[in-house]
């Protein structure tokens, strides 16, 4: 057994803005959303994490975190390559970027882009540049800016996120569905209120900053027109208030694919929808006076000399497959819905064009969201078109190489994976897991879309579909099993 004392840890912060520089389309939902303000600024906050042993690189991480609703694989890839140049001395495999999932941000790669874009507006190529700089930028400088440092971790405890597929007799679920009707039997899933509080400070004893992980997407305003950070914005805001502006915030989303930030079970008769700006205040407030009462338990447990390692596993989860009848049925109900547009339209655009114009109207009444409609035939066209093309993809690959993290920091572990991970998942991870805490970051370093459970799988359902996400539940606890044994290793030793 190891008996040398360890080494200090070093941690260095940077930040960039990354608000769009003139009007510009926000990404997130089915339809075209063109920004009316900017409500606040959007950034990124960088995280260097370095720990030396022997002259070698025993513990090294750059983290980032993000204001956008995705990230994918080669917006990563094109920052690792300007770090190889920026940073030599930083081995780039071993960066991290994660999204908060705001869906009131612009779109840094073409994706659920159904609509023509405005050449006035800000386009995708000029927000990647400019996103891909900003990202290169903070970590650069948090690489750089590198000083001893202590670390604490704690949990508190807000109630956020919840639950948004209700179930009903027939066994289907629907996400955002009523939950007023007669045959609503309950939620599908349950809900995590821990909210995970990691404490940077340097060796003087000053707070130089927070890792903040909520299990819930930062998506309050969801359906609205502003630019915004959301939550995690206003969370950013009052903590930044109460202990200086210096101070850096990281937030982190937690396996929350089934979460969002409104319980479905509480009508909104009075106070907060949680679908606009007074129930992005108070989801706000509400996480910040968490993170402030963890502090002091983060704190207490600060130290200098924390064990930091870090691994990267590339497991090869197979694809969530299609069998003949599957294809068959998407295809003849593809074919019907496709003849029941106007013989001098064009399917799926005539189905778009009316799909927008039921969601406009939606938007009028004074109702919170969601105001686009999951089960109209457009969407029902591009799930069965997504049916079809998974079944022609799948013969010519079985799987997908997912990236994932794992860290430890102390007794404390950090896994990552690039899907809206169901709560379920983190869960078993957070429960098997050896460490004292282990928190799970979802929507890192990849777009891959959503990750459910079988029951989920089998109520159907947006989040559920082929759709959306490349992996389904045996995926899905192949990823457990890697990150545990990830977990595992870097605690099999000190």
């Amino acid at each position: 057994m190891n008996t040398q004392p360890l080494p200090a840890v070093s941690a260095g912060w940077g930040t960039a803005d990354i608000t769009p520089t003139r009007t510009s389309e926000l990404y997130g939902q089915y339809y075209q959303r063109v920004a009316t303000g900017i409500r606040d600024r959007l950034g990124v906050t960088a995280l260097s994490l370095e720990q030396r042993c022997e002259d070698k690189k025993c513990g090294q991480a750059l983290l980032i975190s993000c204001d956008q609703a995705m990230i994918n694989r080669g917006l990563v890839d094109e920052v690792r390559e300007k770090l190889r140049i920026t940073i030599p001395d930083f081995d780039p495999s071993r960066l991290v970027i994660n999204a908060i999932h705001t869906h009131n941000a612009p779109a840094a790669y073409d994706s659920l882009k159904w609509w023509k874009h405005d050449p006035a507006l800000l386009s995708l190529e000029e927000y990647r540049a400019m996103l891909v700089d900003a990202l290169a930028s903070a970590a650069t400088t948090a690489w750089k800016s590198r000083a001893p440092a202590q670390i604490g971790a704690a949990v508190g405890f807000a109630s956020v996120g919840h639950c948004r597929r209700p179930l009903y007799q027939d066994g289907s679920a629907e996400m955002y569905g009523p939950t007023n009707r007669p045959d609503f039997i309950g939620m599908e899933g349950g809900q995590d209120d821990t909210i995970g509080v990691f404490g940077i400070w340097s060796d003087k004893g000053a707070l130089t900053g927070l890792i903040v992980n909520v299990t819930c997407p930062s998506q309050v305003m969801e359906g609205t027109y502003v630019v915004t950070a959301d939550m995690f914005g206003e969370m950013r805001r009052r903590l930044q208030e109460r202990f200086g502006k210096n101070v850096n915030v990281l937030c982190q989303v937690g396996a929350a694919g089934d979460q969002a930030p409104r319980d479905l079970t509480l009508p909104p008769k009075a106070g907060p929808t949680y679908w606009d700006e007074a129930g992005l205040v108070e989801l706000g407030g509400r996480l910040a006076q968490a993170v402030e009462e963890a502090l002091p338990r983060a704190q207490a447990a600060r130290q200098a000399t924390t064990l930091v390692r870090h691994e990267v596993c590339r497991p090869r989860l197979p694809l969530r497959t299609v069998s003949v009848q599957q294809y068959a049925r998407a295809t003849a109900e593809l074919a019907a819905l496709i003849a029941r547009e106007p013989a001098d339209d064009t399917a799926p655009e005539s189905a778009y064009a009316r799909f927008v114009s039921r969601t406009r109207e939606r938007e009028k009444q004074p109702v919170p969201g969601p105001f686009d409609d999951k089960n109209d035939d457009f969407v029902l066209m591009r799930n069965l078109e997504a049916v079809v093309q998974r079944f022609h993809a799948q013969r010519q690959a079985a799987d997908y190489q997912a990236e994932l993290h794992v860290m430890r920091i102390g007794d404390t572990a950090i896994s990552t994976s690039p899907f809206e991970l169901y709560l379920d998942y983190g869960l078993r991870i957070r429960s098997r897991s050896p460490a004292a805490l282990t928190l799970h970051t979802e929507l890192c370093c990849d777009d891959a879309g959503y990750l459910p459970t079988a029951r989920a799988v089998a109520a159907g359902g947006y989040g559920a579909l082929v759709a959306n996400g490349l992996i389904g539940p045996e995926g899905g606890q192949l990823l457990v099993e890697s990150i545990l044994e990830g977990i595992r290793g870097l605690f099999s030793t000190t």
